[in-house]
């Protein structure tokens, strides 16, 4: 029903620019306007739409004319046309400058005075017609220091001195992001016709002032009766705003009352009252529909607004016109989220909905209207204050839909409270037997409350005695936690350092990342190197179990690693898992026997000589990854043995593998915390392969990103769940 009343509106508003494009078309071909034959006694007057002559960067005097030779070649520009629009010789021409138009007029009487109809140029101009100075608004110059900007509408009469005269017409603009005769800035016809058609128009101003007035007044005095109504403020702001702009807009009538009134204080009432009307506007529907009206776009279009009215009262026109397009664009994104919440509000207050739809959309239309004409787009004329009359007078009307409801109620209201008070005193005397006897309940209740008090008042003696047994408790086992986890933490230092220090490992190795991340406060999982001349062992070890026996562990690993490597009848990383498997079974008393404990590690031992760059490794279950560019990155797998070092039921003697290393080859040790994790969408492991593919995807990032990818990849596979073992990844890069 909604679609079917506002398809009209753009039916009616597409026949209005045809229509006007129709009557307007143009009579001006090569810089001559033809009105003999009585063509202007049959129109009353034509509009300067055509080809006029042109003569850029030349401010011609009509004597000039009479003294140039006839040109070979003659430029023409159509009317109206910004400069930065058209090109001479292969290059558009710039917003600053000057230049000169000429336009031939050809009449039949010379009897009859002649008058122009002006409106704005841009932005300083003067008009010579037949022969005479008739018009100058700011001043014309060559220079930015010389030129002054102005604007003087209104109606100028002359009398023609012959059937073929000139108009002249000379304009420079320094002061605004274009310039030239950038509207269809006038027309032509007899002094009767255009200064009746000139009154016509002042008339209808000072109408749409006076409304815009009367309007503001009296939402401003509905505020100041009734604070509650909020929006009317906001409206009657709006009001004033689009009263500012009328006046400085179209026929321009503040030049009337003050004819020196300030060009930069115009042009920014013109640009600035875009935003503030935007800003106000949105107040406006947010507190008549505040229920469908978002917040967080209500806070972005007062910020957006904001700031282009700052920049438009902060800056010069020659920078803040630049902005049009973009004023447009935030008022007609805002626009079109207002017309969103209002046929969203249609099915809450369809009434009064339907009455700010029909009236808003109308307003938009001449919004867009006003936005294709001042973009040269149609040639129409402003709409916006007609379409605000109408909104206005709409939005009037659906006030009083408004109170006619709130007076249905309070109707309503009064006659319930008439039937209550007729009868209150039936209702009295039946209140008060009810009291009477919930009273006497009362005091069998107060009673057996009284004895049941008695009764509470021993078990919460009780009570109060067991809190306090429980409190002492507390306390002694919150200082015997304090302790247990200060000495874990303590604990913590000492096996951070006994790991190697960043610095060791960078000293052979520049490039590589350690990513170590503990499940608790301590770790199973501990890296280890030692470099004994050219040659470096390096080795990541998860040990059985976590937190604190994984950690005790640990450091027993460490202590063996250190001493083993520095016996000089090992010379391989599998003798040193060997040595290390002997070493562990002693410790901890491990003879194969049922009750014996199984504890050990899981560990990957590198050997690399820096050098010739020769690596041996072994292994405790875990692998070993290379990564090698070739014609393209390539993974080589190193599996360690499928067995602990620590005591095994099928025990054998571990494998050395020996490699030959490439610079640029990318070495990976790992334990498995990793690709164990919980978590994803199924909450189901990582896996061995997905880690694999993510170290072959991050192949060309730096060791440091890597790490962080690692580390950020994680994360995000984890989320809210916890992390359920000891993680370390170590890279190194050749």
């Amino acid at each position: 029903m909604t679609i079917k009343r506002i398809l009209p509106l753009f039916l009616c508003l597409i026949t209005f620019s045809i229509a006007v494009n129709a009557n307007n078309q143009s009579l001006i071909k090569k810089g001559i306007l033809d009105l003999r034959g009585n063509k202007l006694e049959q129109v009353k007057e034509v509009e300067f739409t055509g080809e006029w002559e042109f003569y850029w960067q030349k401010l011609l005097l009509p004597k000039d004319f009479t003294k140039l030779k006839p040109a070979k070649k003659v430029e023409y520009i159509h009317v109206p046309a910004v400069w930065k629009s058209i090109e001479m010789d292969g290059q558009k021409l710039p917003a600053e400058g000057f230049a000169t138009y000429r336009l031939k007029v050809l009449i039949d009487s010379t009897n009859e005075y002649l008058a122009l109809q002006l409106g704005s140029l841009g932005t300083a101009s003067k008009i010579f017609a037949s022969g005479k100075l008739i018009y100058e608004a700011g001043k014309v110059a060559k220079s930015k220091e010389k030129a002054k900007p102005g604007y003087q509408p209104g109606v100028y009469s002359f009398l023609p001195d012959s059937t073929c005269f000139d108009i002249i017409v000379q304009v420079s603009n320094y002061h605004y992001c274009k310039g030239g005769i950038w509207n269809n800035f006038g027309r032509i016809g007899t002094e009767d016709k255009l200064i009746n058609s000139w009154n016509r128009k002042i008339d209808i101003s000072l109408l749409m002032i006076g409304c815009f007035l009367i309007f503001a007044i009296y939402h401003l005095g509905l505020y100041i009766q009734n604070q509650n109504f909020r929006y009317t403020l906001y409206f009657s702001i709006f009001c004033l705003v689009i009263l500012a702009r009328t006046m400085v807009v179209s026929e321009t009538y503040i030049l009337s009352l003050i004819p020196e009134f300030n060009w930069f204080a115009l042009v920014k009432i013109e640009y600035f009252t875009l935003m503030a009307g935007t800003a106000s506007f949105a107040l406006f529907i947010y507190k008549f529909f505040h229920q469908e009206f978002s917040k967080k776009i209500l806070f972005a279009i007062l910020i957006a607004s904001g700031i282009l009215g700052l920049i438009i009262l902060f800056t010069s026109p020659s920078f803040f016109t630049k902005l049009l397009l973009i004023n447009q664009i935030v008022i007609l994104l805002a626009a079109s989220y207002i017309l969103y919440v209002v046929v969203k509000a249609l099915g809450r207050e369809k009434r009064t909905a339907t009455i700010m739809l029909i009236g808003f959309s109308i307003l938009m239309l001449c919004v867009v209207n006003d936005i294709l004409y001042t973009s040269k787009i149609i040639n129409t004329t402003f709409l916006t204050s007609f379409g605000f009359i109408f909104f206005v007078i709409s939005q009037a009307y659906m006030l009083s839909v408004r109170f006619s409801n709130l007076f249905v109620q309070t109707e309503s209201l009064a006659f319930e409270l008439e039937e209550i008070n007729q009868n209150l005193e039936k209702k009295v005397e039946e209140r008060t037997a009810q009291v009477q006897e919930q009273n006497s309940l009362l005091m069998d209740q107060h009673i057996e409350i009284s004895e049941k008090n008695e009764e509470l008042e021993q078990q919460n003696d009780e009570i109060k005695a067991q809190r306090d047994n429980i409190e002492a408790q507390h306390k002694i086992v919150s200082r015997q936690k304090k302790e247990i986890t200060d000495s874990i933490y303590y604990a913590r230092r000492i096996q951070n350092a006994l790991m190697p220090s960043e610095k060791y490992i960078k000293d052979s190795f520049p490039n590589h990342f350690v990513f170590y991340r503990p499940k608790d406060i301590v770790s199973g999982d501990f890296y280890w190197a030692e470099r004994l001349e050219d040659t470096i062992y390096i080795a990541a070890v998860d040990c059985t179990g976590h937190s604190v026996p994984g950690a005790m562990m640990s450091m027993l690993g460490i202590a063996l690693l250190n001493e083993v490597v520095h016996k000089p009848e090992i010379s391989s990383p599998a003798q040193i898992l060997e040595e290390m498997r002997k070493k562990v079974k002693a410790s901890l008393r491990q003879t194969g026997k049922k009750d014996d404990q199984r504890d050990g590690m899981d560990m990957a031992l590198c050997m690399i000589d820096l050098n010739s760059k020769k690596m041996e490794f072994s292994g405790a279950y875990n692998p070993v990854y290379i990564f090698r560019e070739e014609q393209e990155i390539n993974l080589l797998e190193i599996k360690g043995d499928r067995q602990p070092v620590s005591i095994h039921r099928k025990e054998k003697e571990f494998t050395n593998h020996e490699f030959q290393l490439l610079e640029s080859d990318t070495i990976y040790l790992f334990s498995d915390g990793y690709h164990d994790q919980m978590g994803g969408p199924k909450y189901s492991k990582f896996m061995a392969k997905n880690f694999k593919e993510l170290l072959l995807k991050i192949q060309h990032e730096t060791m440091e990103k890597q790490q962080m990818i690692l580390e950020e990849n994680i994360n995000n596979w984890q989320g809210k769940y916890n992390q359920i073992d000891d993680m370390l990844v170590i890279g190194l890069k050749i």
